[in-house]
């Protein structure tokens, strides 16, 4: 069917909900998903639930999934049921942060912190001049064959950038790439103080830009000289700290992070992405965790050799010791990450941590390096358990790994003796319940619940909530009456577009099972809410540095002409940060849900 395209689309502004929205409003959806549940839920878990919301009690709330044997389930059909039901219950605020993070919470994280430092300090004195054995000598030869020979300058400088997060002396506010262009001096750990400039020295815009900065800003005319090494000691400076911090995780503890200078961080994510590539070349692709959940869902339905377990460690990116890291790396690569690491942390009080991790979370390299060691190390083990090559059959996203079952008690063991925390509660090495990067599998049935993540304040939140939980039940449980959920919602809701029920799409229109809702006729895939960054400080003189967001594009050389038959597109962004709905001409709507009984196909 063609889209009819010949009317003006309707735009809804989305933003902010009708009435004022109660603070307690995820409890009263806790509340009406409880009596929604009742029958299908086993009657403990229900009573324990409904005990701990009316209590408003979030530790005792936390505590229900102790009452949930995992580990044990057998599942069954009717087990089944009531199993997704008890899941969904205990975990619907599991995941939950309000936006104020409290003393408590932050110093959870802070002391998770200094966890990490106390565990790589006893790693690296424990592993000084030990001897590797037999699996550990293969994983360093492994490790070796993987990353090749050090990227050259020519490789890095293809490959370096700025994140999309904010830096040490960026506010987050200002964290678009301009301001960290034109936040000079630039910063960055001293080791790579050498490397930056070089890097600089070779890409002509990047010049150019800083050279009229520095004459603006000091009021020099062109034809004036400036020596060098004045000159760089105003465009790079040394500082081998980064900032702690902390951000919302759940509703008892935050999560800590580094915020690393922006100097570093440019280096640090060129060499992720060269690390990222050349594991692509193994065939894990660390841009896609679908190998991850197509082996959670066999490790649900097998039983054989082959069947899978999940390994999920605690504290990983903050327990990557310095001399795991020079046990196992190639000293090349080894003395590269040391190069472009902060030495130091600054807590919020003021006092400096020096770190014995090879990185943090935050540092640009931190998730890469983390799964190309745990990739080696169970790739390793579970071909001595198979006697084949196992690299269909394992897969490691992050801290999140998949093995065969047989070999993970192997790989939990040399884990714990490299320094590394096993998450117990969310590990499943046996039994036909499996969980990995997002998926929960019981018996090859898809049991992922629905999470509550923030405070409900705006309406595209509220009718997300509704629709993912709408589509939960109509995949689980399509009997259950969920008028009271729809009218719990609808009181702080303004008028709404409706449309049919989607997999994808969950914050642009309100759920109804209609084809085509109020779309004056037209079929419109509605993009949910988007957020455009940025520039709100643009100056005069920012114009050259601007280009520098825009990549180049490679050009033809002719024989009978030297000119650039292809041209760079220079993205000017908009004067301001603003969230909108914008509607787009679509085809034709996929309507329903489809039941997930394994992972779609990677796109």
């Amino acid at each position: 069917m063609k889209p009819y395209i010949g009317a003006k689309p309707r735009t809804w502004n989305l933003s902010k909900s009708g009435n004022r929205v109660p603070a307690d409003l995820h409890w009263k959806l806790a509340a009406e998903l409880s009596r929604a549940l009742n029958g299908i839920a086993s009657p403990s878990m229900s009573q324990s639930f409904d005990l701990a919301i009316r209590r408003r009690d979030v530790s005792e709330y936390m505590g229900l999934r102790d009452l949930l044997s995992v580990q044990s389930n057998e599942g069954g059909s009717l087990e089944g049921d009531r199993f997704c039901a008890d899941y969904q219950l205990v975990s619907f605020l599991r995941k939950f942060s309000s936006e104020d993070s409290s003393e408590e919470r932050r110093k959870a994280a802070l002391d998770n912190v200094i966890k990490g430092e106390e565990i790589c300090s006893s790693t690296n004195r424990k592993l000084r001049g030990c001897r590797l054995d037999t699996t550990l000598t293969r994983c360093r030869e492994l490790l070796a064959n993987i990353l090749g020979e050090v990227p050259d300058l020519e490789q890095l400088a293809q490959n370096c950038k700025h994140g999309p997060g904010s830096a040490s002396g960026v506010s987050f506010k200002n964290r678009d790439i301009l301001f960290k262009y034109k936040t000079l001096p630039y910063r960055c750990p001293s080791k790579s103080v050498p490397l930056l400039r070089e890097l600089i020295s070779t890409d002509p815009r990047w010049m150019r830009a800083i050279e009229s900065y520095s004459y603006t800003k000091y009021g020099l005319t062109h034809w004036n000289l400036i020596k060098s090494e004045a000159f760089w000691a105003t465009v790079i400076v040394a500082d081998d700290t980064n900032v702690i911090t902390t951000v919302p995780k759940d509703s008892q503890k935050d999560r800590p992070i580094a915020k690393e200078t922006v100097g570093g961080v440019y280096l640090q994510l060129g060499v992720e992405s060269l690390i990222r590539r050349r594991l692509a070349r193994w065939g894990l692709d660390l841009n896609s965790a679908y190998r991850n959940q197509m082996l959670t869902y066999q490790g649900s339905v097998r039983n054989d050799i082959y069947r899978c377990g999940t390994i999920d460690l605690s504290l990983a990116s903050d327990t990557v010791s310095l001399r795991v890291c020079k046990l196992l790396l190639p000293p090349d690569w080894y003395n590269l990450l040391v190069c472009i690491r902060a030495d130091q942390g600054v807590m919020p009080g003021g006092k400096r941590l020096r770190y014995s991790k090879l990185s943090s979370m935050g540092n640009g390299s931190t998730f890469a390096v983390e799964s190309l060691l745990f990739y080696a190390l169970t790739y390793v083990v579970a071909q001595r358990y198979l006697g084949e090559n196992p690299r269909h059959l394992i897969g490691v996203f992050g801290d999140d790994i998949v093995a065969p079952e047989g070999c993970c008690g192997t790989i939990v063991r040399y884990l714990e003796y490299l320094g590394f925390s096993i998450n117990r509660e969310k590990s499943y090495l046996q039994g036909p319940f499996k969980e990995s990067c997002g998926v929960d599998y019981l018996e090859g049935r898809n049991v992922r619940p629905v999470f509550l993540r923030e405070t409900l304040k705006y309406t595209w939140q509220i009718v997300s909530i509704r629709n993912r939980l709408r589509r939960w039940f109509t995949l689980n449980f399509p009997e259950v009456d969920l008028s009271r959920i729809d009218a719990l919602c609808l009181k702080y809701i303004n008028h709404y577009p409706k449309g049919p029920d989607s997999d994808e799409e969950f914050t642009g229109f309100w759920h109804s099972g209609e084809d085509r809702g109020p779309f004056l006729g037209s079929l419109f895939h509605w993009d949910s809410i988007t957020e455009r960054m940025i520039c709100r400080k643009r100056e005069r003189g920012d114009f050259l540095f601007i280009l520098l967001k825009a990549a180049l594009k490679p050009y033809t050389v002719t024989p009978f002409s030297k000119r650039l038959t292809t041209g760079s597109c220079f993205d000017v962004i908009g004067d301001r940060t603003r969230s909108i709905v914008v509607p787009r001409v679509a085809s034709f709507w996929q309507c329903g849900y489809t039941i997930v009984t394994y992972p779609p196909p990677s796109k």
